[in-house]
């Protein structure tokens, strides 16, 4: 059968979708073996010509390029970023550290236009993307650049607030590159923006108490810019796309205040949020908590569903009015354009109001239009625009939910007959949107709400009146005279709606079980999952009839499972050695699943336990630790452990005493009594008995030296042993040779590598084959590590890896070999 002219589109756009995902995820050649298979078959099978196959695998090929040549490339900022050197000093590059102590002193002054509207989310700072044009060191002449940043000017007094989108400024401030992962399953700030096209940081500081001072990579303090003279506008825009961007931002700010004089918080971040997006004005945590727990946080932004209700809410008062259909659709289109702009076009309202616009024109045209071919030609669109978009997450959920509820909800209500479809409507399409969403929900964040789909259920009804009088409302704001009167009165109207939704929200995230945290699927596991759904809908569609569908149907569930379940059969002893700074956090995962945390790094201005190891843990789907060793007292070992104490489910605690006369010890201890958790003093060669497979020795010395009185940990699996050795040094070795009668695999080094973490007598007593060294640039002021440390390793032999340069270290070991991974290598 041949193929129309929008099917061959919509077959073209998927293909360039295809090549672009491909380019992403790194998987180019499986998508050219896969195409050619499947288009060659397609082409046997006489369904697509030749001619348009070689088109298809043209267009496929052209995409991939496409994206390569359209991949960000780093820009002159980030050449000249001072603290650029920081990774660069982690690979030992003397010449790029000596590079960087001559930068670090120099103030960058950077002239550009401010591209996205100022964001308040944080007491005393704006944060903004800026297009740079010129910039200039100290004492130097203004060069030109073409190039993006993210600029943050913390001001007590707040005088940022007269920067608005479209501005032309001239800053003067430190610029750094974006923080970068160091540990599996952490937030990749650097990769995120780099998406974007931005590979640097500016802050700016106007006499902000707290940010007197910077540390540098090498441990030097640096005295942060600071003056009323650190930013000034220079020019208002003049151009007719910023001013228009500019006036739509000043309407949606009055709009904000207007409404601020009328309803209070939380109900005004809500309606906000609903009506305009998650940049109006950020919900409080207490709020987005509840929010993501009953699976409502899709509300808090603005969604493609919005565009929905306004214009059919609009439709339907011209249709009661009488007024033309032309006017109505018109007017309708002019609505959705406006409002789209509003919201400043984040991807999901972009691609509903770009659809609603596609449809409005076909109908306008007396022609057809296939909902589900100009979703697939939007995508395309917008990838060839950008391609960078397929990284946002707001784009993947717009437009896999959209694709999923086109596709299975007609087919489904059809069998649903004869029950009205406004009634299993409100079923199926939540219930749709949820499945579809679920995988890319639990890749990027790990969790789950369990009561999602009865909340979306309950809250149906209210979002659309909530999203038409809040946007009505506003624009009725307007009116001379009356308009703040009828603002009042739409707001009034659509208060009791959101306090509905807040205790909808409210009522269901404090039910049991509320939200799961779950193991971070793969790639091929997401994209069998959207296999089996689109199979299993064809077998309903068939009534079970086809054997083939059938077939297909379990190959893919049974594939699903492997992928699943496949963690299980791994049966070996692993270690995730977290790069926390100045400070040790290690994991030790058994090979019967037990899960032992030995310390909690430091307590930072980043925790790492909240930034680092709790992410890392919620990535591996691993919700309960049957231990936590705190091996010493200092804030670097313990600093992080209410945070874990907080947030995951932990069996025993195991330490060296809480002393009263620590703060943090204090506060662990308070919390431990409180909610009733186990938790004992470890004594010399006590064992912990988690996993019958594993033998885990405590060790101490007792010595009066604070260090070494710390717990050291003897591992030993089969004919595999690793010592633990906290911040214990070397003269511990008399106290080890009571317990380890044979060389060790693997040590952790003490005190961060400090002068006395290894002598000849320890090394030749244990003759490690690997040693990790935990330490961050808070540690090199100290001297951590020592270079005679490093040398007495190299001399014995012993492979040696960082946490500063080589990032988090995994290491696995079935009893007998063991391998390790270095996150910088990943």
């Amino acid at each position: 059968m041949p193929l129309h002219k929008p099917q061959k589109t919509m077959i073209l756009c998927t293909a360039f979708i295809a090549g672009c995902g491909a380019y992403f995820l790194n998987s180019v050649p499986l998508l050219a073996v896969i195409s050619v298979l499947l288009i060659s078959l397609l082409t046997y099978k006489k369904i697509f010509s030749i001619k348009f196959s070689v088109l298809c695998l043209i267009v496929l090929a052209f995409s991939v390029f496409y994206c390569g040549f359209r991949c960000p490339k780093p820009d002159e900022l980030y050449k000249i970023s001072p603290l650029r050197s920081g990774s660069e000093i982690r690979n030992g590059d003397a010449k790029a550290a000596a590079l960087q102590n001559k930068l670090i002193p120099a103030n960058v002054y950077l002239q550009g236009r401010v591209i996205t509207e100022p964001q308040l989310n944080q007491k005393n700072r704006s944060k903004f993307k800026f297009e740079v044009y010129s910039y200039r060191l100290e004492s130097e002449e203004w060069k030109s650049i073409k190039a993006k940043t993210i600029v943050s000017i913390y001001d007590k007094e707040q005088k940022f607030k007269n920067i608005l989108v479209g501005d032309i400024l001239e800053v003067k401030g430190y610029l750094k590159t974006p923080f970068e992962a160091t540990n599996p399953g952490q937030f990749d700030y650097k990769n995120y923006l780099k998406n974007q096209g931005i590979f640097t940081l500016t802050s700016v500081y106007i006499n902000s108490p707290g940010h007197s001072e910077l540390v540098s990579e090498s441990g030097k303090t640096l005295k942060q810019v600071q003056g009323d003279d650190s930013f000034k506008i220079i020019k208002h825009p003049k151009s007719v796309k910023w001013l228009l961007i500019q006036n739509l931002n000043k309407i949606k700010n009055k709009i904000i205040d207007e409404n601020r004089k009328y309803i209070k918080s939380p109900k005004l971040e809500v309606l906000e949020g609903m009506v305009f997006g998650d940049f109006a004005i950020p919900a409080p945590d207490e709020i987005k908590q509840d929010f993501i727990k009953s699976g409502l946080s899709h509300l808090l932004a603005a969604s493609g569903m919005n565009v929905g209700f306004i214009f059919g809410a609009w439709f339907f008062i011209a249709s009661k009015l009488r007024t033309p259909y032309k006017f109505k659709m018109i007017t309708g289109g002019i609505l959705v354009a406006f409002y789209s702009l509003l919201t400043g076009l984040p991807p999901s309202i972009m691609r509903a109001a770009v659809m609603a616009e596609f449809l409005i024109l076909a109908k306008l045209l007396d022609r057809k239009a296939d909902n589900l071919i100009i979703l697939v030609f939007v995508c395309a669109l917008m990838l060839l625009i950008d391609p960078f978009l397929l990284a946002n997450i707001s784009f993947q959920l717009s437009f896999l939910t959209t694709f999923g509820i086109l596709l299975c909800v007609p087919p489904l209500l059809d069998k649903l007959k004869p029950i009205p479809e406004v009634v299993s409507g409100v079923v199926i399409v939540p219930l749709i949107a949820q499945i579809w969403a679920s995988p890319i929900q639990i890749f990027h964040f790990n969790n789950f709400s369990t009561y999602s789909l009865l909340a979306n259920i309950l809250v149906v009804p209210f979002i659309g009146a909530i999203t038409f009088l809040g946007f009505i409302g506003s624009i009725f704001s307007f009116i001379p005279v009356v308009g703040g009167k009828l603002c009042w009165l739409f707001d009034k109207i659509a208060e009791p709606f959101i306090d509905i939704i807040l205790f909808i929200s409210g009522y269901i995230s404090n039910l049991p079980h509320a939200l799961y945290y779950l193991a971070k699927p793969e790639i091929i596991a997401i994209m069998i999952f959207y296999g089996l759904i689109i199979a299993l809908l064809f077998v309903i569609t068939k009534d079970f009839s086809s054997k083939k569908l059938n077939i297909a149907a379990l190959i893919l569930f049974l594939s699903l499972l492997v992928f699943v379940f496949k963690d299980n059969f791994d049966r070996k002893l692993k270690f995730v050695f977290f790069d926390v700074g100045q400070g040790d956090a290690i994991l030790i995962h058994t090979p019967n699943n037990k899960n032992i945390l030995v310390d909690t790094g430091p307590n930072e201005k980043y925790l790492p336990a909240k930034t680092s190891i709790i992410p890392y843990l919620r990535d591996k789907g691993i919700n309960k630790l049957n231990a936590v060793v705190l091996t010493h007292q200092d804030s670097d070992h313990i600093g992080g452990t209410l945070e874990i104490l907080k947030n995951i489910n932990v069996t025993n605690i195991f330490h060296t005493g809480l002393v009263e006369d620590s703060k943090t010890c204090r506060k662990i201890k308070n919390y431990i009594q409180k909610n009733h958790i186990n938790n004992r003093i470890l004594s010399d060669g006590e064992n912990i008995n988690l996993d019958k497979n594993i033998n885990i020795k405590a060790i101490r010395s007792y010595k009066n030296n604070e260090n070494d009185n710390g717990i050291i940990l003897y591992i030993v699996y089969k004919g595999f042993s690793s010592i633990l050795m906290a911040d214990c040094e070397a003269n511990s070795i008399y106290d080890i040779k009571k317990y380890v009668k044979k060389p060790v695999n693997i040590i952790k080094i003490g005190h961060h590598g400090s002068y006395n973490s290894v002598n000849y007598t320890y090394l030749d007593y244990l003759k490690p084959q690997l040693a990790i060294i935990s330490v961050g640039k808070q540690g090199y002021k100290y001297g951590h590590p020592n270079n005679q440390t490093l040398e007495e390793l190299k001399e014995f032999n012993v492979k040696t890896l960082r946490t500063d340069k080589d990032f988090a270290v995994t290491i696995s070991s079935d009893g007998t070999n063991y391998i390790y991974k270095t996150y910088k290598n990943q």
